[in-house]
Parts: structure tokens; C-alpha cells; sequence
């Protein structure tokens, strides 16, 4: 058996963009969210794979990065990202529990991909829904903003996570960046003052 990964059905995320009503989708993912094997997740329009995805900003400054050839999804290599995150598993080998495995994920993932050496609060802020790509019908995004104190952010994964860096909104907006990254920073839904 492959990785299981946390999906919800697509009919039930009806919004292009982002959504700032984001507190709908703990239910949605206590009552519909199931595990799924991820190859077949991936080919299969009829299913959302959950994904955590975590904004780091600083003062008014986002860290970015160039996603690496390691990183997992191939249509997104070389595209600057906003994000960290990925795939929701399920918890203690648990199917059982998706709301729980989703909770778990968040500080996982970042756990993964980054070193933070500051200190940090966060909270969820939106939904992120893209349909007009292939990668984006099979995924919905819960879009997650830490603030930290200091910009002090380094990549335990070398291979995915290449050139961090931290940027102004305007500043990323002028640079190739994946379709996520440029649907949040147009969706307003990072306050960075």
C-alpha cells in the first residue's frame, strides 16, 4: 500500500480563490474527510487532497523560496513559493481521525522543511482553491500565517526548499511564482502590517 493522504469531495469546495470563512472546513474534514491512496488521489478530480499550507512573515517582509527538482510535485518546480506544507496523513496509523491528522500536520510539515530560530504565533486565515490548473483540482489549501520576530528561517530540505529569501508583497508579485502563492498574495488575505 502507498502514503494515504486526507481528501475531502470536490463538490464541496465550490469557491475559486481564497475564502476567508475558512472555520466551515474543521467540519467538512470531521464529516467528510476519508484517506485515500495518494497515486490514485492525484489522478482522481472527484477528491481535494488536504494541504496545509503556512505562510512565514516578518514585519511587512514574506519568506519565499524556489521550490527544488526533489520537491514532490514536478508541475511546480522552479516556481517561487510562499508556502510550506503538504499531504495530510493519517495520524498514529489512524484512518479514523482526520480532523486530529490534520492538526497533527501543520507543525510536521514545517518541522520537515524548515529550522525556525525565533519564536512564532500563527493562526488559519483562509481556504485557497485553484481549479484552472491540473495540480490545483486535486488539491485545497487551508492557508496558515506565522508571524515571526525575526526573520530567521533555514531549509533542513536543501533539495526542495532552494534560495530562501524574504520579500515585500510587491516585490513577489514581479517574480515567476506558483499559482497558490500568487492567489493568496492577490487575495488580500495576509494582513502584514
Amino acid at each position: 500500500m502507498g502514503e494515504r493522504v486526507l481528501v475531502i469531495p470536490a463538490e464541496l469546495v465550490k469557491f475559486q480563490g481564497v475564502d476567508p470563512n475558512f472555520r466551515k472546513f474543521g467540519n467538512l474534514i470531521h464529516t467528510s474527510g476519508r484517506f485515500m491512496d495518494r497515486d490514485a488521489a492525484e489522478q482522481c478530480e472527484a477528491y481535494k487532497q488536504v494541504i496545509p499550507y503556512i505562510v512565514m512573515a516578518c514585519g511587512d517582509r514574506i519568506m519565499n523560496y524556489a521550490r527544488g527538482k526533489a520537491g514532490g510535485e514536478a508541475r511546480l518546480h522552479a516556481f517561487r513559493s510562499i508556502g510550506i506544507g503538504g499531504h495530510v496523513n493519517p495520524w498514529m496509523d489512524r484512518e479514523d481521525a482526520p480532523l486530529i491528522a490534520f492538526t497533527h500536520s501543520t507543525d510536521r510539515e514545517v518541522e520537515e522543511e524548515v529550522a525556525i530560530q525565533t519564536t512564532h504565533r500563527g493562526h488559519a486565515v483562509a481556504l485557497l482553491n485553484d481549479n484552472s490548473t491540473p495540480v490545483g483540482r486535486v488539491h485545497v489549501g487551508v492557508v496558515f500565517l506565522w508571524r515571526l520576530n525575526q526573520p530567521r528561517v533555514t531549509t533542513r530540505e536543501h533539495s526542495k526548499i532552494v534560495d530562501i529569501q524574504w520579500s515585500t508583497p510587491v516585490e513577489l508579485l514581479a517574480l515567476g511564482l506558483e499559482t497558490w502563492t500568487r492567489i493568496v498574495l492577490e487575495g488580500g488575505v495576509l494582513e502584514l502590517c
